[in-house]
C-alpha cells in the first residue's frame, strides 16, 4: 500500500499535463484590420529579408519595442487574436486583448509576434517562420 500513493499521484500529473498540451488549434484567422495601438507613425514596408530580420534581433538585445519594430519592419499585413502555433495555425479560442501581429517576409516567410496585453507595448513572443512552416525563436 505504501506504493499506491505516489503511483496515484503520477497518474493524475501525467492526465493533467496531457490536458494541458491538448490546445486545440484553428486555421489562422487574419484580420486586415490594424487596431490603433499598432498604427502609431508606421514607416513603409521595409526590412523584410531573413538577414535583416534576423541582425536586427541580434542587435537589439532585450525585450522588443513594439512601435520601434513597426517603425522598422512597417505595418504588420494581419493581426489576429488567436496565439501562434504554427505558421499555418492559432490557438481556436481567440483572446479578445492580446494580438498576434503577422508580418510577411520577401522570401514568403514570415514573423508573428504576440502581443500578450493587445496594447501595442509588450512583446510577449516573436517567431520567424520559414515559408516551408519551420519555425525560429527570435525572442521569448
Amino acid at each position: 500500500m505504501n506504493w499506491f500513493r505516489p503511483l496515484a499521484l503520477a497518474v493524475l500529473l501525467l492526465s493533467l499535463t496531457a490536458e494541458l498540451m491538448a490546445v486545440e488549434t484553428a486555421k489562422w484567422n487574419w484580420s486586415p484590420q490594424v487596431p490603433a495601438a499598432y498604427t502609431a507613425k508606421p514607416s513603409a514596408r521595409a526590412h523584410r529579408t531573413v538577414a535583416e530580420v534576423e541582425a536586427y534581433f541580434k542587435a537589439n538585445r532585450g525585450a522588443p519595442d513594439i512601435q520601434k519594430l513597426i517603425a522598422h519592419f512597417g505595418p504588420p499585413e494581419g493581426v489576429s487574436g488567436q496565439f501562434m502555433n504554427s505558421l499555418t495555425k492559432g490557438s481556436a479560442e481567440a483572446s479578445k486583448t492580446a494580438y498576434t501581429l503577422r508580418f510577411v517576409l520577401d522570401d514568403g516567410g514570415e514573423m508573428h509576434l504576440w502581443d500578450g496585453k493587445g496594447d501595442g507595448t509588450s512583446t510577449g513572443l516573436v517567431i520567424r517562420y520559414e515559408k516551408g512552416g519551420k519555425g525560429h525563436l527570435l525572442w521569448k
